[in-house]
């Protein structure tokens, strides 16, 4: 027996169906009908609409926005950085740091770079525990900054074509 594969829909296409459920010029069944989304969906989009169109326009969100700003631009100012930590398995901050040009040591606890030996080699500091080990990573981390940069940005080109389409065959299964 096949199993019933459920629908998956972009967020422009949510956005726009909510807002015209919003706007009110057609039922929530005539929508329904002419988008083929059920109307329980698209009520649950119209309330996820109404409840975070406000924030689009607080300060809050200017806030974080501007704080992550800051952090990229703290980040990038460094000659390399530290996220060697014993717990956490798979921070997005090495990848943000590497992303803007500046190397960035991380724990082992992460699969980060597993698939490549030369970022693997670099980047991940076997003992988080030991500063003598983190001191050294991060002066062979300084001294080959360049090269660390121009291999992680091969290797993101790489992994994220990667990612796509074993997206891509998951979505054909």
């Amino acid at each position: 027996m096949a199993k019933k594969m459920r629908k998956s829909y972009d967020a422009a296409f949510k956005a726009r169906v909510a807002l015209e459920a919003v706007k009110g010029e057609k039922t929530i069944a005539q929508l329904s009908s002419e988008y083929s989304v059920h109307v329980n969906q698209i009520s649950q989009w119209q309330k996820r609409l109404l409840q975070e169109l406000p924030d689009i326009f607080s300060e809050r969100r200017k806030k974080n926005e501007d704080e992550t700003e800051e952090m990229k631009e703290k980040l990038g100012q460094m000659h390399v950085n530290l996220y060697v930590s014993l717990y956490e398995c798979a921070p997005m901050l090495p990848l943000e740091s590497l992303s803007i040009g500046a190397p960035c040591l991380l724990g082992p606890h992460s699969h980060y770079f597993e698939d490549h030996q030369y970022l693997y080699s670099r980047l991940v500091v076997s003992a988080p525990d030991r500063a003598e080990i983190i001191a050294a990573s991060a002066e062979r981390a300084i001294h080959e900054r360049d090269e660390i940069i121009h291999n992680y940005r091969l290797y993101a080109q790489d992994y994220n074509h990667r990612a796509k389409s074993a997206l891509q065959q998951f979505l054909e299964i």
